[in-house]
């Protein structure tokens, strides 16, 4: 179920929040790249904010790690590769 959730969130959000915030990191400002669009209140946690445009936002692949693991991505780190967009 809460894959289908996310499936539907991809497919129906993640295009309007990189287009909102022009395809740039909310936190270091880096446009384009390897993007993540953050739940800033947590997915599984705030099922009312699922879909609100307002708890998204774009982050770059190091900054979202950062956030989600409270340390530096590791140079090797394949970690959300399956949630990036890649923009030129």
């Amino acid at each position: 179920e809460n894959f289908i959730e996310r499936r539907k969130f991809q497919h129906k959000i993640q295009k309007k929040v990189f287009e909102r915030d022009d395809y740039t990191c909310q936190i270091c400002g880096v446009r384009g790249g390897t993007l993540h669009i953050d739940h800033i209140q947590p997915f599984a946690e705030y099922l009312e904010g699922r879909f609100d445009l307002n708890n998204c936002r774009t982050l770059c692949r190091a900054c979202h790690y950062m956030i989600t693991f409270k340390r530096p991505m590791p140079k090797d780190s394949k970690w959300g590769m399956t949630l990036r967009k890649e923009i030129n």
